[in-house]
This record gives C-alpha cells, structure tokens and sequence, in this order.
C-alpha cells in the first residue's frame, strides 16, 4: 500500500484520511463496532455472506475462526500504522538508486524487490518489533468482543490477569500471573532489540 500510493493519485489525501479512520477508533469501541458486525443474528457480515454467497459462518464458534475473525480485526485496525510509517519511508527514500534501475531497465517488480525493499528493511523492522510488542498487551478489543472466550479459547495474558483479580478476586495468582507477563515482555523487547542490532539500526 505504501509503495502503491508513492505516486500522483486523484483524490490520494481522501483516500489515506480513510485509511487512517481504523486506527483513530478507541480499541473498547472498534470492538464493539465489529462485534456488532460479527454478529450471528443481526450483524453485517453474517448478512451478505449467508444472502449473496450462501455461507453461513459462525465466526467464533471454535479456536480457529475466533482467532482468525480477531486477527482479521487486528489487521484492519493496525494496518494503517504499519501503512503511515511505511508510506513516510517510502517517500524519503534515496531517489539516486531507483532512478539507476529504471535507466537500466528494471521492471515495476524487479524495482520494489531489489531496491525498494531492501532499503525499507530498517523500517519494517522497526515497526514489527512495535507490533509484536503492542500485540502482547492487547486487551481491550478481545475483552469486548469474546472475553476470551468461547471457553477460554482466546483468552490472552492480559484478559487472564485482568479476570484473576477482578473476576475471581485472586489477586496473589493474577500478580504471579503479571510477573510471568512482565518476563515475557522483557524477553520479547531484547529479541526485538537483537534483530535490531543484526539489521544495522542500532548501535
């Protein structure tokens, strides 16, 4: 998306405006807004599935499609960080190199795979180690749509900690839980900091 709006486009400030829409919703209410459309009885979603393609889907009725309707939700709501960062790359980009390809006859593809991509690396890996990180705390759009549920099926560290103290009042197993989070997320920030490091962007 960042590569494919690096150029003259009509009405291309309407169009990022409307991408960034997802990202500018509290995550509380953007799962309450696609909870509703997930809905069995009464969502969108369900609607034109069942009425135009004759599906009928029950998005959380086991492990794998609740996890692939909250991915599916995750990626529509973060996309467009990854997008904004990418697209700000993506116009600062050394313009020296892209301009050599093409001279020497680089195709379209040939110029986002040897060139572009590769001067992105930075970037991109940047914004995984944010995402991984901000994945680990995820909470509010899972709590609101399945509560980790059906069963326990998508329950996150979060949601867990969350539940043992104010739902099961244990508060000595929900800090022990938040210990157990605390090392994980530690772990996970060193990892990040490591690819990092190997991909020459910190000292």
């Amino acid at each position: 998306m960042a590569i494919y709006f690096d150029r003259p486009l009509r009405g291309k400030r309407v169009l990022v405006s409307m991408i960034m829409l997802p990202m500018a919703i509290a995550p509380a209410l953007f799962g309450i807004l696609m909870k509703l459309m997930f809905n069995d009885v009464a969502g969108l979603i369900p609607y034109i599935l069942k009425n135009f393609f004759g599906m009928e889907v029950g998005f959380f009725k086991d492990f794998n499609s609740a996890f692939l309707t909250l991915a599916f939700m995750d990626i529509v709501q973060w996309t467009p960080f990854v997008f904004i960062i990418l697209y700000a790359a993506v116009q600062a980009l050394p313009r020296a190199p892209i301009d050599a390809a093409i001279v020497d006859g680089a195709s379209r593809w040939q110029l986002i795979r040897y060139i572009i991509i590769p001067l992105l690396k930075p970037t991109i890996l940047i914004v995984a180690v944010f995402r991984v990180m901000d994945a680990l705390k995820t909470f509010d759009t899972i709590n609101v749509v399945t509560g980790g549920g059906p069963g326990n099926l998508t329950m996150t560290l979060s949601i867990l900690v969350y539940k043992l103290a104010y739902t099961r009042g244990d508060f000595g197993l929900s800090a022990a839980a938040t210990i157990i989070y605390f090392f994980i997320a530690v772990l996970a920030a060193n990892v990040g900091i490591r690819f990092l490091k190997r991909g020459g962007i910190l000292a």
